[in-house]
């Protein structure tokens, strides 16, 4: 595929008294340009500095320390500072990266990632450099499907991960410590993102599927499950779980379609909708 961008400059010719405006074009193609910065293929126009690498990027993790951060690309892992990738640091994973999903342990000695065949692969840094560690489930045992992991929330003191199961329709506990599924919190269809608030007494999550639907609903299939949908065959229904962790209990928010990433800042939450093109 070529995609081109033109550069426009304008100047002014005068002919028998009137003027008459002279344009000429220069092709831009895609790719990285000569000030730095790089066309992407949409047309659009990355200014430096921009870091390019191959690949299909899912998500990324800034370190605790702030000096560099982890980037879960289509097959692999790797560290990077803004100046570029940081050599010997790829990881290979053993299958595709899940939709979402990256997260440091505070002290930022681990990384967590999802991975597409099912699993959380865990990754020790060390000096800057990463190892594969475990190979987390995060569904009941003897269970054979997928749950497809996403994103992920950890608490403060780094003992307890929340990992978004898609195809569970869940939030999946796992204990850090013994690598072990603990327990389950269900939401609506496809949970997308998990965060902690509330001083991490409270799970909020984005349901990319939206509600639960109800026997009048019309629905279409995908994948393991259901979603509300409206006549021409599109979401429509996108919501937010709330879940307190002591008891259980769970409360939901309507919000725009397709919801996915939160951030959370002191009592205030904030959803991009990805379908509604709305926050």
């Amino acid at each position: 595929m070529k995609i081109r961008a033109w550069l426009v400059t304008a100047g002014v010719l005068l002919v028998g008294g009137g003027s008459l405006a002279a344009i000429s074009f220069k092709e831009l193609k895609m790719g990285k340009q000569p000030d730095g910065g790089f066309i992407v293929s949409s047309g659009q126009k990355i200014k430096s500095p921009a870091l390019a690498f191959d690949g299909r990027p899912i998500d990324m993790a800034l370190h605790p320390s702030g000096e560099f951060f982890a980037i879960l690309n289509q097959n692999e892992v790797f560290l990077a500072t803004s100046q570029g990738i940081l050599p010997d640091t790829t990881v290979k994973l053993t299958a595709g990266a899940g939709f979402r999903g990256a997260i440091w342990t505070p002290e930022g000695g681990r990384l967590f990632v999802s991975v597409s065949d099912g699993i959380v692969q865990e990754l020790i840094q060390k000096d800057r450099k990463l190892t594969a560690g475990r190979k987390i489930e995060i569904k009941p045992a003897g269970d054979p499907d997928n749950p497809r992991p996403g994103g992920m929330a950890l608490t403060k003191d780094g003992k307890t991960l929340f990992v978004a199961a898609m195809d569970r329709n869940s939030i999946v506990e796992v204990d850090v410590e013994t690598g072990k599924f603990v327990r389950e919190f269900p939401t609506g269809q496809f949970p997308f993102e998990v965060k902690l608030a509330n001083e991490d007494k409270t799970l909020i999550v984005s349901n990319w599927g939206g509600r639960t639907p109800e026997p009048e609903d019309e629905t279409g299939a995908s994948g393991n499950s259901a979603i509300v949908i409206d006549p021409l065959g599109g979401a429509a229904s996108g919501t937010l779980t709330f879940i307190d962790r002591q008891s259980g209990k769970t409360s939901h928010l309507k919000v725009g379609l397709h919801p996915c990433s939160i951030v959370i800042s002191g009592n205030t939450g904030c959803v991009a909708n990805a379908a509604s093109d709305s926050i």
